[in-house]
């Protein structure tokens, strides 16, 4: 299972992909959300987790920009965010396209079993996007 990790803040996204690694997932890693979109056309992931406030593109566009490409759409999509903290945050980026939002900091093994869900969810036909 492939994961891409789209986080500018280096040490979350070393933190993310070493816990990510550690429970048997390959990851792809992108500061930002242009270069996710050019990293995905290299090597389709399975599942997106990506934080929102990035240079360049913030998540929420690389979410609407992934949700308008026919070939990427169904891409599950989860943003993991310390700053958007509040409900409005939240409804925004499942309005835009995501799949789950999750605030940082989270449990590792939390976070694992939330990912595993919306996975989960994905293959049985529960994605909504």
């Amino acid at each position: 299972m492939i994961v891409l990790v789209v986080e500018d803040e280096i040490n979350s996204r070393m933190l993310l992909s070493k816990i990510l690694a550690a429970n048997g997932y390959k990851v792809i890693e992108a500061s930002n959300g242009i270069e996710a979109l050019k990293k995905i056309q290299i090597s389709r992931p399975d599942i997106i987790i990506s934080d929102i406030m990035m240079p360049e593109m913030d998540g929420f566009q690389f979410c609407r920009e992934l949700r308008k490409n026919e070939t990427l759409k169904d891409i599950p999509l989860i943003f993991y965010t310390a700053i958007y903290k509040d409900e409005e945050d939240e409804k925004l980026a499942l309005d835009v396209g995501a799949n789950a939002y999750i605030r940082k900091p989270e449990d590792p093994k939390i976070l694992i079993r939330k990912i595993k869900k919306v996975i989960e969810d994905y293959h049985y036909g529960k994605k909504d996007r």
